[in-house]
């Protein structure tokens, strides 16, 4: 498309005229500056990507807009490229990513944050709380009865077990609390923003007498035997500090 000094459309090539439905003769001469009418207004307008739907029954079609202006012209050719096929690959390659940057950080029994992605959220609470000084409490939580019961009644047992321990956790502690499985044998870390050691401590406390009146279906047996091991950021911490100093302090 070519519009001169004045912004008034002289040329249309039939490309163009196809992609908004109207005839050549129907586009040039129309003032760009004066459009009103909205799918055209964005031909017109600076953005380099933009979407066009010229009618209700038509799909969008996403462009890739470019000016260039000859040399010794006052006017500026605009060239468009249809990306609408290209777009929808890179939406479902962001989507295909996402899902599986999830499934990197999610434990697959549980659907909890596993060791990655439990750590890298502590990360970012101990930095959080390095610049700012907020307080920062960390729970490791050891689940005893866990392999025991693998044994004895087998993975899938074990494993509707194992949701039901985490969501009886889950229960107990706030949105804004994070709670990650670590690793197969069942240590849960608990990350517990703005939390000092002694609501912390409380805290556990709190989970364990749930735990210790825990059932779940097909258990003849009622009760989880547990251990906590409670830390509260101090400076000079890091993630990995901190939590072998609630590993150290599991009781």
């Amino acid at each position: 498309m070519y519009l001169d000094k004045s912004g008034v459309v002289q040329w249309v090539n039939a490309a163009m005229s196809e992609l908004v439905g109207m005839t050549s003769s129907q586009l040039v001469g129309l003032d760009s500056w004066a459009v009103n009418d909205a799918p055209l207004q964005h031909l017109f307008g600076k953005d380099e990507v933009i979407q066009v739907s010229m009618s209700a029954e038509s799909e969008p079609v996403w462009l890739h807009r470019t000016e260039h202006t000859p040399e010794g012209d006052a006017g500026k050719l605009l060239f468009f490229m249809d990306i609408t096929e290209l777009r929808g690959a890179l939406v479902e390659r962001q989507r295909l990513h996402a899902k599986l940057e999830a499934s990197t950080i999610r434990d697959a029994a549980t659907g909890l944050l596993n060791r990655k992605g439990a750590f890298q959220n502590l990360e970012a609470q101990v930095s959080r709380s390095r610049r700012y000084g907020n307080p920062l409490s960390a729970i490791l939580i050891r689940v005893e009865d866990y392999q025991d019961l693998r044994h004895q009644r087998g993975a899938e047992a074990a494993k509707s077990w194992l949701l039901s321990v985490g969501h009886t956790i889950n229960e107990q502690i706030r949105w804004t609390d994070v709670l990650g499985r670590l690793n197969d044998t069942v240590d849960f870390l608990l990350i517990l923003p703005e939390t000092a050691s002694d609501a912390a401590t409380q805290l556990a406390d709190k989970i364990g007498e749930r735990l210790a009146q825990h059932s779940s279906e097909g258990q003849s047996e009622q009760g989880v035997s547990a251990r906590f091991g409670v830390a509260e950021w101090a400076k000079g911490d890091d993630a990995a500090k901190l939590l072998r100093r609630a590993e150290e302090a599991l009781s």
